[in-house]
């Protein structure tokens, strides 16, 4: 992907990059909520940018967290993207 999808790719990112809404990701640990991230500086690529949940054992149960109510997982990382202007996101639903 060597140019920004404006309408997935609009949160501030990091190293000039920019970040996703939330939305399911799968890793070999398992699926979770979290956002990809975009960067021109590293070849347009998309990557993961964050996981803001635990990890889940279906995508089912993952979609059903993203959709309704999870509890978002604190870390540094997490909350130095916070500090940057993207939404935290909100126990109770409404992650979009």
């Amino acid at each position: 992907m060597g140019s920004r999808d404006e309408k997935r790719f609009h949160l501030p990112g990091f190293e000039g990059g920019f970040l996703s809404d939330l939305e399911v990701l799968h890793s070999h640990a398992g699926y979770y909520i979290g956002r990809m991230h975009w960067s021109p500086d590293y070849g347009g690529f998309v990557e993961p940018g964050s996981r803001e949940s635990d990890y889940f054992a279906s995508q089912e149960e993952a979609e059903d967290a993203l959709k309704g109510s999870f509890e978002p997982r604190e870390c540094s990382e997490n909350e130095a993207m916070y500090a940057q202007g993207v939404p935290r996101p909100a126990v109770g639903g409404n992650h979009g």
